[in-house]
């Protein structure tokens, strides 16, 4: 039986950066109802929404991390396919290549810290357990699911 798609937030914990963990579905209208359901600044879900019709991931890819910035602020989402109850390295790959683009940009580029190597190396190995353990459900979070 395939896992319905939900939605989580993740806090960067020591950073104040938040990204919301989409699961098993690209489908704008799937995450304009995730927006709404987790309260995301109307303008800020707009002009992602836009940013994403625009510059659709390819139905190949595994996964990815989207940063959007605007006038009205930025947002970054966690794209994953899939993340089975029976999961596998190649989801656990996925997630390690798509956290090293989010601490790359959202600590490298956008907070100027490229050149601490080590600071971003633990970065991403704390996002991967983190995210890892919400993801197969060891760590509660809030978690919305889609009633498809």
């Amino acid at each position: 039986m395939k896992t319905r798609p939900y939605a989580f937030i993740h806090d960067w914990g020591g950073y104040k950066d938040q990204t919301m963990v989409v699961v098993g579905t690209k489908d704008v209208s799937d995450l304009v109802y995730f927006f709404k359901r987790f309260k995301v600044y109307p303008k800020i879900a707009k002009d992602f929404i836009e940013w994403w019709k625009d510059n659709k991931t390819p139905d190949t890819d595994n996964g990815s991390f989207i940063y959007v910035e605007s006038d009205h602020g930025r947002m970054t989402v966690l794209y994953l396919r899939e993340w089975p109850k029976k999961t596998r390295w190649e989801n656990y790959e996925t997630l390690m290549h798509e956290l090293h683009h989010a601490v790359h940009i959202i600590l490298g580029e956008k907070r100027g810290m490229e050149k601490e190597k080590e600071a971003l190396a633990y970065a991403q190995e704390i996002l991967f357990n983190r995210i890892r353990r919400k993801l197969n459900r060891i760590d509660k979070c809030e978690i919305i699911t889609l009633k498809k």
